[in-house]
C-alpha cells in the first residue's frame, strides 16, 4: 500500500463500500434516491448526451485527416507492443463484446413490441423491424466507439508523447490545472465501477438465462450467485497471468469464437432476409444520422423512449470510457493516431455491425416472419433468454449454447481485468512506459468491488436499477469527455501551425 494514491483511491473506495452496504441493506431508499438523480440529469441534460457524443464523432473524423493523424504515439521510433490481430481482439474484448452478445437479439424484441411513439410506427410491422436495427447500430457502432475513442487518443498522447503520468487528469493537461489530475481520476474510477458493474450484471443475466435454458430451471439470485463466483475465479486466473498471457489469449480465443458463430448462424440462418434486411436498416442509420445523434427526430427529444434506450447506452458508454481509455491507450504504443482512430471508431464499429446484422436480424425474422413467441417469452423470462431461446432454434443447439456460454464467460472476464489493470495504475505511484504494470493485489480489490456492487444492484433493483446506475456513472464523464473535445481542438489546431511552420 506504499505506492498507493491516497486522494485517489480512498474517496472512491470508500463510496462505493456505501453504496455496496446500502444496496443490501437499504434497497427501496438507495432506488428512490438513485431515480430521483436520473430524473433531475435528464430533465436537465438529456439532449446534452446526444449532442456531445455526435460532436466527439466528427471531432475524431476531423482529426484523422488533419495533421494530427500522422502522429505515431510513442514517437517516431516507437514500435507497436501488439500486432494488429492481438490489438484488434483486446480492443474488442475490452469494449463492446459483452453488449452485443446479450442486446443483439433481445433489443429489437423490445423496439418492434414498443417503438417510439413520436415516429407513428405499427409495433410488429416490417417497419418496426427495420427500425429496430438500425436503432442497434446507432446503439452499438460509431457513437458508442467514438466517446471511447476520445479519452483513448488523448490519453496516449500524453502518456507516452508528453511524459505525463498515468493519469486520466493528463488527458487535460493543456488546461495547466494541477489538481484537476486527482479529482478527475477520483471520480472517473467512481464512473467506471459503476459502468463496469452494469456490464457485468447484464452479463451474469445473460449467462443465467443461458444456463437456466440448459438445465431448465429458473434463472434466480441463487445461480447469479453462483455464476459470479465462476467468472471470479476466471477473472484471478487472468489477473495473475498478467496482460500478455492472460488478456492476450483471452480475447484471442473469444474473437475466433466470434467470427465462427458469425460465419456459422450466416450459414444456416435466414441468409437472403439477413441481407435485405441490413441493406434497409443501414440505409435507415445513415439517413437518420444525424437527428438520431441529437434526438431531434423524436419529437424534438420528448419522446420518453429516448430516456429508456439512448440516453442509457450514451450513459453507459461515458461511464467505461475514461478509464478504459487509459487501458486502450497503453496498449496502443507504435500506431499513429490516424490507424488509433481507424481501429477503435471504424473496425470495432464494422465489427459491431457485422454482428447485428446475423444476429439482430435473425431475432425479427423469428418474430416476423416465424412467429416465434419472443414477445411473450421477454415478458415471462427476461432479456436473458432471449438469445438463448434464438440459439436453441438452430442445428446443432446442443452444441452452440455451451460454446455461446464459454464466449460470454470470457468476454466478461476480459473486460473486467482490461479496466482494473487501469484502474489499478491509476491508484497507484510509479506508474510510467517503463514500468506501466500495478500490483495483482490492487487489481484483485478492484475487481471485487466491481463484483459486490454489481451483485447489489441484481439483487435490489434488477435491470432497471442498472439501466439508473449507468445514467448517475455516466453524467460526471460527460463533462470530462467535453472537456477532452476542447483539448482534442486545441491539439489539431497545434498541428496544423506545425505543418505550415515545416512548409515554410
Amino acid at each position: 500500500m506504499k505506492n498507493l494514491k491516497s486522494f485517489v483511491f480512498w474517496p472512491t473506495f470508500i463510496l462505493l463500500l456505501w453504496v455496496v452496504v446500502a444496496s443490501f441493506y437499504f434497497p427501496s431508499e438507495v432506488e428512490k434516491t438513485a431515480n430521483a438523480l436520473k430524473t433531475l440529469l435528464l430533465d436537465r441534460f438529456q439532449n446534452l448526451y446526444g449532442g456531445s457524443a455526435f460532436v466527439f464523432f466528427v471531432l475524431l473524423v476531423l482529426c484523422a485527416f488533419s495533421p494530427l493523424g500522422r502522429v505515431k504515439i510513442g514517437g517516431e521510433q516507437a514500435k507497436p507492443i501488439f500486432g494488429f490481430w492481438n490489438w484488434f481482439a483486446i480492443a474488442l474484448g475490452t469494449t463492446t463484446a459483452v453488449g452485443i452478445l446479450f442486446w443483439a437479439c433481445a433489443e429489437p424484441i423490445f423496439h418492434m413490441t414498443m417503438p417510439p411513439k413520436s415516429l407513428g410506427l405499427t409495433a410488429n410491422s416490417r417497419e418496426s423491424g427495420v427500425f429496430a436495427i438500425s436503432t442497434l447500430f446507432m446503439h452499438w457502432t460509431l457513437i458508442p466507439h467514438a466517446i471511447y475513442t476520445l479519452p483513448a487518443l488523448l490519453f496516449a498522447l500524453s502518456f507516452f508523447n508528453d511524459k505525463q503520468p498515468y493519469s486520466i487528469g493528463s488527458c487535460l493537461y493543456p488546461l495547466r490545472l494541477p489538481w484537476l489530475g486527482t479529482l478527475t481520476d477520483s471520480i472517473s474510477l467512481f464512473c467506471l465501477v459503476v459502468g463496469m458493474a452494469t456490464s457485468l450484471a447484464t452479463g451474469v443475466l445473460s449467462i443465467g438465462g443461458g444456463v437456466a435454458h440448459l438445465m431448465q430451471v429458473k434463472s434466480s439470485p441463487w445461480l447469479w450467485m453462483a455464476i459470479g463466483g465462476v467468472l471470479l475465479g476466471l477473472y484471478v486466473f487472468s489477473t495473475v497471468a498478467g496482460l500478455e498471457r492472460g488478456i492476450r489469449r483471452f480475447s484471442h480465443f473469444n474473437t475466433l469464437l466470434f467470427l465462427f458463430l458469425i460465419v456459422f448462424f450466416l450459414s444456416v440462418g435466414p441468409t437472403q432476409f439477413i441481407f435485405s434486411e441490413t441493406v434497409l436498416s443501414l440505409k435507415e442509420f445513415l439517413s437518420t444520422f444525424f437527428a438520431r445523434s441529437t434526438f431531434s427526430g423524436f419529437g424534438n427529444g420528448k419522446d420518453a423512449w429516448i430516456r429508456e434506450w439512448p440516453v442509457f447506452y450514451l450513459a453507459n458508454w461515458l461511464a467505461w470510457a475514461p478509464v478504459t481509455g487509459t487501458f486502450l491507450g497503453r496498449i496502443s504504443y507504435g500506431y499513429r493516431v490516424r490507424s488509433f482512430i481507424a481501429m477503435f471508431l471504424m473496425v470495432l464499429a464494422a465489427f459491431g455491425a457485422i454482428w447485428i446484422s446475423v444476429f439482430g436480424t435473425v431475432a425479427v425474422h423469428m418474430h416476423l416472419v416465424q412467429k416465434l413467441p419472443l414477445e411473450s417469452l421477454l415478458k415471462t423470462q427476461g432479456a436473458e433468454s432471449i438469445m438463448f431461446y434464438v440459439l436453441s432454434q438452430f442445428p446443432l443447439a446442443r452444441v452452440i449454447i455451451p460454446i455461446f456460454l464459454i464466449g460470454l464467460c470470457v468476454s466478461c472476464v476480459t473486460a473486467t481485468d482490461s479496466n482494473t489493470i487501469a484502474m489499478a495504475a491509476m491508484s497507484s505511484k510509479k506508474i510510467d512506459p517503463e514500468n506501466p504494470n500495478p500490483s495483482t493485489g490492487m487489481k484483485l480489490l478492484w475487481g471485487t468491488c466491481i463484483g459486490l456492487l454489481a451483485m447489489a444492484m441484481l439483487f435490489s433493483q434488477g435491470l432497471n436499477g442498472i439501466k439508473t446506475l449507468s445514467v448517475l456513472g455516466g453524467f460526471p464523464a460527460l463533462i470530462f469527455e467535453i472537456a477532452c473535445a476542447f483539448v482534442l481542438v486545441w491539439r489539431m489546431g497545434v498541428s496544423f501551425r506545425t505543418a505550415r511552420g515545416r512548409k515554410s
